[in-house]
């Protein structure tokens, strides 16, 4: 519940960070009123709006060079266990998913959402490869 929470959080703020002239454009006084609006929009740009978000609250709760020194932790100290795999570094680091979300405090979902960004899947492949 907490992981979800604070991804939810994260997320909503980010709207709010990235999209406060659209918002405050964007009038509603009901929940139907809401539903409204969010139904005359274009899919897209609707898409676009709540991918923005997601992108944003995983950079807030999964900062770069946090994530690849905590990630590159979790690779040292599961070295034994990498090299018995023969799995592309891609699915390896999905397995090990799981260590690197809990200083997080985020979901598996989050963790590998975040790790498949090129700003971060690259770095985190080299990691795989260097062992």
């Amino acid at each position: 519940y907490e992981q979800k929470y604070r991804f939810t959080l994260a997320h909503e703020v980010e709207h709010q960070v990235l999209h406060a002239k659209c918002l405050k454009e964007a009038k509603w006084g009901s929940i139907q009123e809401h539903i409204k609006m969010r139904m005359s929009v274009d899919p897209r740009q609707l898409d676009w709006f709540e991918t923005h978000g997601h992108w944003s609250a995983e950079q807030v709760l999964l900062p770069r060079d946090r994530l690849l020194e905590v990630a590159s932790n979790v690779v040292v100290e599961n070295r034994n266990l990498i090299d018995s795999l023969t799995a592309e570094p891609k699915v390896i680091f999905e397995y090990l998913s799981n260590v690197i979300a809990t200083p997080f405090n985020v979901s598996l979902r989050v963790i590998q959402c975040r790790i498949s960004r090129k700003d971060v899947e690259k770095e985190t492949k080299k990691m795989i490869e260097d062992l």
